[in-house]
């Protein structure tokens, strides 16, 4: 069987691309509690529940480790398929954030406050650097999350090279000694920049890579999934809107334990992505206008969680301006449609023709699949 590094797409699963929408979603919400504060009026502790994002960016994290072993896992051993794999994924994540990166470092120009230079190009090279508060912030301050993207890609081109078989074990080997070098060496004041950076790439979020890649590579084994029940598109939906429910009230409404939020947090993450693998495939259902709207939010998931700060920043100064408080929750949800709709707008306008223009220019090479 002949075919590009690209190998079989994942599965276009519509309860895929919603539960993308939806983790994108709780980062808007909670970026828009917090802008709020910031720039219109201080709110109570318990209407920003920052881990509502977190958990949106750990979904994030098991798809990326599911999509990512699905399409390539078992392409075959060699330079030329762990080269054109980072071409690939280079060119569908470095255009867009370079390009909101850059933009984001004129506006701050232009409010006074430019960016060092060195920033910049860590930024845009993803190397992780702590900020004065020891936390990782780049430039375009939701690019933290990108700098764990690169590494896991560059982690898995690594096990590309070598067969099928070795490479869930040798990629988990890899991320256990990334997490064991963070708990067992902090940095010291007079750590190095390459002991700053292992340090903080070493977080447990690593972890939930792992989980998607253990779930696409019990799919690929199928034995598994022989006698499970598959769900429609709509009713797959419904059940990770009440998975998520069960995470999301009692961390918006109680105090809850760290180590528990975190259990909760990973047990819901995993469920619902196994959820999405259950769909069933090539189903004649005609899809409503809300499930064809979630796909489409997955669809652009991307631009959303790139470009939501330029557009909730504004609008809350406005506000402040205006001198009318619309109150914390309305802004917060008003900015979950409109930074949505932005999103989209910009995916649909720019995103994807700039990655078709880029990818014509690449040309990737083609190599063959493992048999």
């Amino acid at each position: 069987m002949h075919q590009n590094t690209a190998a079989r797409a994942a599965p276009q699963l519509v309860s895929l691309q919603a539960l993308r929408f939806i983790a994108a979603g709780m980062v808007v919400y909670v970026h828009a509690l917090a802008t709020y504060a910031d720039k219109v009026a201080p709110i109570s502790g318990t209407l920003t529940p920052a881990a509502l994002g977190e958990f949106g960016v750990k979904l994030f994290f098991c798809i990326s480790g599911y999509i990512i072993y699905l399409s390539s896992g078992q392409l075959r051993a060699g330079t030329a398929t762990a080269l054109d794999f980072m071409q690939r994924r280079l060119t569908r994540i470095v255009p867009l954030y370079w390009t909101a990166t850059l933009l984001y470092a004129l506006k701050l120009a232009a409010q006074g406050d430019p960016p060092v230079l060195l920033d910049i190009v860590r930024s845009l090279l993803f190397l992780p650097y702590a900020d004065e508060n020891g936390l990782m912030r780049p430039v375009l301050g939701v690019g933290w999350s990108l700098n764990y993207e690169m590494m896991f890609y560059l982690l898995f081109a690594g096990t590309l090279l070598l067969r099928p078989g070795r490479r869930p074990a040798v990629l988990g080997a890899a991320l256990a000694v990334l997490l064991f070098f963070r708990y067992t060496f902090p940095p010291g004041d007079a750590a190095g920049a390459l002991h700053v950076g292992l340090y903080l790439l070493g977080d447990h979020y690593l972890l939930y890579f792992l989980a998607g890649l253990a779930i696409a590579w019990l799919q690929k084994d199928g034995r598994l999934y022989r006698h499970l029940p598959q769900f429609s598109p709509r009713t797959t939906i419904l059940a990770l809107l009440g998975l998520i429910s069960l995470y999301c009230i009692p961390v918006m409404l109680t105090s809850m334990p760290r180590m528990l939020m975190e259990a909760l947090m990973a047990v819901i993450c995993i469920v619902c992505l196994l959820l999405c693998t259950l769909e069933r495939q090539g189903t004649h259902e005609s899809p409503t206008l809300a499930v064809r709207l979630l796909k489409l939010g997955g669809d652009a998931s991307y631009c959303t969680y790139l470009t939501h700060g330029f557009v909730m920043g504004p609008c809350a100064r406005l506000i402040d301006l205006l001198g009318h408080e619309t109150g914390p929750l309305p802004f917060a949800f008003s900015m979950l449609v409109l930074c949505s709709t932005t999103g989209i707008l910009f995916y649909c306008l720019f995103e994807k023709p700039l990655l078709r223009k880029v990818a014509a220019w690449l040309r990737p090479p083609t190599v063959q699949a493992q048999p």
